[in-house]
């Protein structure tokens, strides 16, 4: 009895670290996110049309703090410009928009890791703007001409399947597979519907990287 009381209070401090939610104590990440989103979606949607195969890009600022051992709460700002090809209509645009989103993350317990190490499961909300601008055609005069969008409100939710690497101590390394869905307020106006169409199936499915630091 004595032996196994001893035993318990060797392990004690290795047993009072390991609740510890963070890594080596840190909690709180900073990074940068970088999404890489293919149109295959669109360009499936689009089979009677000869629709291009184009890359888009979205740039996320990111904080994360880890509350529980296998949970943690972020936050993020968004921003992207991009130029879809619309054929479906023939329109062509210059897509911006910018958003703020709410992560929720659950970490399972993956050989022994506990958050933010492995892998992970995240919940996404997000709102913001989107405007557009470019050409239209003109069904009367069938001629191309400017049109600019008023902001929309794009607002939606996404899902995502990732794993966290830690390098150094101190540097997170991500990667995932993400779905998400977007909506927005149109008018009907032809652009509108268009920048919706491109912001509904371009970010259905896409990848995400990013790297960042574990500061404290």
């Amino acid at each position: 009895m004595k032996n196994i009381l001893i035993i318990i209070l060797m392990l004690l401090p290795v047993i009072s670290k390991a609740q510890v939610p963070g890594y080596q104590g840190k909690r709180f990440i900073l990074s940068y996110n970088l999404d890489v989103a293919p149109n295959l979606t669109y360009i499936y949607v689009n089979l009677s049309n000869p629709v291009p195969f184009q890359v888009f890009s979205n740039h996320h600022l990111n904080v994360e703090y880890v509350l529980w051992r296998r949970f943690s709460i972020g936050a993020d700002v968004s921003f992207s410009q991009n130029n879809p090809a619309i054929l479906d209509s023939g329109n062509k645009a210059h897509v911006t928009t910018s958003t703020f989103g709410l992560n929720f993350i659950f970490y399972p317990n993956h050989q022994n890791t506990i958050a933010p190490v492995g892998n992970y499961f995240k919940i996404r909300v997000f709102e913001g703007n989107a405007n557009s601008s470019g050409l239209i055609i003109n069904g009367n005069t069938n001629t191309w001409e400017n049109d600019h969008t008023p902001i929309q409100k794009i607002y939606g939710f996404g899902i995502g399947f990732g794993n966290n690497l830690i390098v150094h101590n101190n540097i997170v390394l991500t990667a995932s597979i993400n779905m998400d869905l977007y909506l927005s307020s149109t008018n009907s106006v032809p652009l509108e519907e268009d920048v919706e169409s491109h912001l509904l199936t371009s970010y259905l499915f896409y990848l995400k990287l990013g790297i960042g630091g574990l500061l404290f």
